[in-house]
């Protein structure tokens, strides 16, 4: 009887382990399958951007943040290019015709604000990274140089300060619908897109982009 209890008792045991093992084994897969491996690959994310780009997005897994964004740099400059502008001014009075004409030369960078988030969400199955980021914008027109290729007085009719003031302002206003008419910011969007694409390539993950529209970021910015 007690030989019976004892063998029992060992079958028992051993039945136990093995549930234990197998329990410790599945929950061990869960693990590596479901947190380990997707959070390495958010980090792995996190540290492309960090290298490409010198900022870190917010890093999701589905739904759930796993990094914040962290952005040591307000903007994120994509391309630049030359603009070359043109403003004439002339104003008559009492028969006398007053003229300038000024020409300058231009530097316009494009890029992303890092102030609205940039988020990159990852779709485990099937494997994909969704990023999510503000539209493109004109971060800065900078004026290189200028001439003034006319500036003639009329016979009583002088040019004075506040007019050449306004003759500047009008160039660089010209300077600034020149480059947003130009392909610049798209430029900016298609280079951004390519990098990222090069960083999903190298996790074995599609892409898709997702763009904020103003209203969205300025109500964003208001929660």
């Amino acid at each position: 009887m007690t030989d019976k209890t004892d063998k029992f008792s060992r079958r028992l045991l051993a039945v136990a382990i093995a549930i234990s093992l197998v329990v410790a084994t599945v929950t061990a897969s869960i693990y590596v399958v479901f947190y380990k491996i997707p959070h390495q690959l958010a980090h792995v994310v996190a540290d492309s951007f960090r290298s490409a780009f010198n900022f870190q997005p917010q890093v999701k897994i589905n739904d759930i943040v796993v990094l914040e964004q962290s952005v040591p740099v307000a903007e994120l400059a994509m391309e630049s290019k030359r603009v070359l502008a043109q403003h004439v001014y002339e104003s008559t009075w009492a028969y006398s015709t007053k003229t300038m004409e000024l020409y300058g030369v231009f530097t316009a960078k494009a890029g992303f604000d890092l102030k609205q988030p940039f988020i990159v969400r990852i779709q485990k199955s099937p494997p994909k990274l969704f990023i999510h980021l503000p539209e493109p914008k004109l971060l800065s027109l900078e004026m290189d140089n200028y001439h003034i290729l006319r500036d003639e007085d009329g016979y009583w009719n002088k040019i004075d300060a506040t007019e050449r003031e306004a003759a500047m302002d009008h160039l660089k206003t010209n300077a600034r619908q020149k480059v947003l008419a130009s392909p610049l910011l798209s430029e900016a969007k298609a280079e951004l897109e390519k990098r990222i694409q090069e960083i999903a390539a190298k996790t074995g993950y599609s892409v898709e982009f997702e763009y904020a529209t103003p209203a969205s970021a300025t109500q964003r910015n208001q929660q």
